[in-house]
């Protein structure tokens, strides 16, 4: 694609572009012809569009300075239902300067201290809490009142005792993926995708996966031709003369529907 002042060279790296490895002439069947196009600009939170922020007038209104806002938590669990197939979560509100993971206990019912959890902080905003729940259990999660101080000063307001429960094996579907051939030539890659984001991925290397456990939804397939084997797809490089990744959406959707034996059939 060329880029929109039509200039005849590619001096625009979020544009998309398609080159080939050998040159072809007018006597070249089409369709033996295959361009994979991609564009040389990576997505990041640098090149992002930036978010318009609001400001308030000078004039009228009180001087007085607003009050902080209170620290508060909150999880990755809705209902206090535990995704057995996630990360517990544990989110801060604001940015935090102080994070005391020693301060968060995950028990029984009985308030036993279970044994095997780690509890370790991601970033300024969040711990992740990492234990086998098992499916249906009931536990406690402490949360002391010293776990967390912000760069205002701010604690939480109490220690806070949260009742959580793993989801049933109703709440999930089981699922079977059978592939009709496996290229064991090359590194070939499962993509499952959700609103444009990969959520899942699995190598091919063999005929026939099962999935106890999987969760339910509505899925995109993506097979890609993992050249690097890192799992993801790569863009090529005009100038390095390299070849984006070869990535195909497969056809149909895959369905997954909890309390049920899901199976699908997929040709690569």
């Amino acid at each position: 694609m060329l880029p929109s002042d039509y200039a005849k060279r590619y001096d625009d790296s979020s544009k998309l572009i398609a080159f080939a490895d050998s040159v072809f002439t007018t006597a070249t069947n089409p369709n033996d012809i295959q361009l994979l196009a991609s564009s040389l600009l990576k997505k990041t939170k640098e090149n992002a569009p930036v978010a318009a922020v609001k400001t308030s007038g000078t004039g009228g209104g009180s001087n007085k300075p607003a009050k902080p806002e209170k620290l508060k938590l909150s999880l990755n669990a809705s209902g206090n239902l535990i995704d057995v197939l996630d990360t517990l979560k544990i989110l801060a509100s604001k940015p935090l300067k102080r994070m005391d993971s020693s301060k968060i206990i995950l028990t029984d019912t009985l308030f036993k201290p279970l044994n095997n959890v780690q509890v370790k902080p991601f970033g300024d905003k969040e711990w992740r809490v990492f234990y086998n729940f098992k499916i249906g259990e009931q536990y406690k999660l402490i949360i002391g009142k010293e776990a967390a101080e912000d760069s205002s000063g701010g604690t939480l307001a109490k220690t806070d005792t949260l009742s959580l429960q793993a989801k049933p094996e109703s709440a999930y579907g089981s699922l079977v993926l059978r592939f009709n051939k496996i290229d064991t030539a090359n590194t070939t890659v499962l993509q499952l995708i959700q609103q444009d984001e990969v959520v899942k991925w699995y190598v091919i290397n063999k005929s026939v996966i099962k999935f106890p456990l999987f969760q339910p939804g509505d899925y995109e397939l993506r097979i890609l031709t993992d050249t690097n084997k890192n799992g993801k797809w790569d863009t090529g490089d005009y100038y390095k003369k390299r070849q984006p990744e070869k990535v195909v959406s497969y056809p149909q959707k895959l369905t997954v529907v909890a309390n049920y034996d899901n199976e699908a059939n997929i040709t690569l």
